[in-house]
């Protein structure tokens, strides 16, 4: 497999996480729909990054890797946005999941939640499709 098959691989499964993303959210399952769209974000940096042959680092938020090892090569402004969502969502992703003693993912998140999460995973893969598009 090369890095641009890993790269297109990652981003069909980008695109798949959007799809049930919202799907989730159609369903009022707000919390599954902000912890797709955190998927979304973290398959499509790493598309980024198989694109541009760099392997990933195995963790959900790649935001500062992709701004340290990419800045030089992506609009700034683009990738500390991509960067910020990253971190923004990773940080959601164990409580949009998991049910605590104190509450459960179901009534912690509201459609607004899903909104912005959405929202954001769909910048991250339009712009993350749009750099693929192109060549190295």
């Amino acid at each position: 497999m090369t890095t641009v098959d890993a790269a297109t691989s990652s981003i069909e499964d980008a695109g798949e996480s959007l799809y049930e993303a919202t799907q989730s959210r159609e369903r009022k399952k707000y919390h599954r729909a902000v912890r797709r769209s955190q998927e979304v974000v973290e398959l499509s940096l790493k598309a980024l990054c198989w694109f541009y042959a760099l392997v990933p680092p195995k963790s959900h938020d790649i935001g500062v890797f992709v701004l340290r090892e990419l800045g030089n090569r992506i609009d700034p402004s683009i990738l500390q946005k991509m960067a910020t969502l990253s971190r923004n969502l990773e940080k959601e992703r164990a409580t949009s999941f998991y049910t605590t003693e104190f509450i459960s993912p179901k009534k912690k998140y509201s459609k607004n939640d899903a909104d912005d999460a959405i929202e954001g995973a769909q910048f991250v893969v339009s712009e993350v499709l749009k750099i693929l598009s192109q060549k190295r």
